[in-house]
């Protein structure tokens, strides 16, 4: 359990950090708002990062790996919208 609080807690992290970089260059190649352009982000940060920590570790099924990082997503997209100040 503490493990996959861990890997929850890591994925929060990491979607949130990968998803603010991809939202970044969006916002510079397109005129999308932040919050639309954080979703996009963290979506794409989801699903980079599931394909790339499944490839590393084979005792874990696909499926697993992915629900971890859709909650850690979904934990890293709501950080970035609160401590956003032009979303409010």
């Amino acid at each position: 359990m503490a493990t996959l609080l861990a890997m929850v807690v890591g994925a929060a992290f990491g979607t949130g950090l990968l998803g603010a970089l991809i939202a970044w260059l969006l916002r510079k190649i397109t005129p999308i708002s932040l919050v639309i352009s954080y979703l996009i982000g963290v979506a794409v940060a989801v699903v980079v990062a599931t394909f790339v920590y499944s490839s590393q570790v084979s005792d874990m099924p696909l499926g697993t790996i992915f629900g971890v990082y859709l909650v850690g997503g979904v934990i890293g997209f709501l950080v970035l919208v609160a401590t956003s100040r032009k979303a409010h």
